[in-house]
């Protein structure tokens, strides 16, 4: 039977490959806007807000690029829920570690 800390390493290495697999990512999130004129409201856009590097960015996105945009973002939150899965099993390894030695 396998140990405990050898599992986690396999999980950990399993969560790995698939963080390779994920393509390509993008932060942020994707809002509709509505245009207005005189009160009216006339038009729709999508408005893509982010932050990186500790700065906040907003993008206008066209429509036709939704989908361009919607597979990234979708990817960027598979990314940080496998780091974040990544980091608590390597806490949980490290306790562990250091209790075996």
């Amino acid at each position: 039977m396998k140990s405990r800390i050898e599992k986690l390493e396999e999980n950990i290495t399993a969560l790995k490959k698939q963080l390779l697999e994920l393509g390509p990512i993008h932060p942020g999130s994707l809002s509709k806007q509505i245009r207005k004129k005189n009160g009216e409201p006339y038009g729709e856009y999508w408005h893509l807000s982010y932050t990186f590097a500790g700065k906040g960015r907003t993008v206008y996105v066209p429509t036709p690029q939704l989908q361009h945009y919607n597979v990234r973002l979708k990817n960027f939150q598979r990314f940080r829920l496998l780091s974040d899965k990544i980091i608590e099993l390597s806490i949980e390894l490290s306790k562990l570690s250091l209790e075996a030695d």
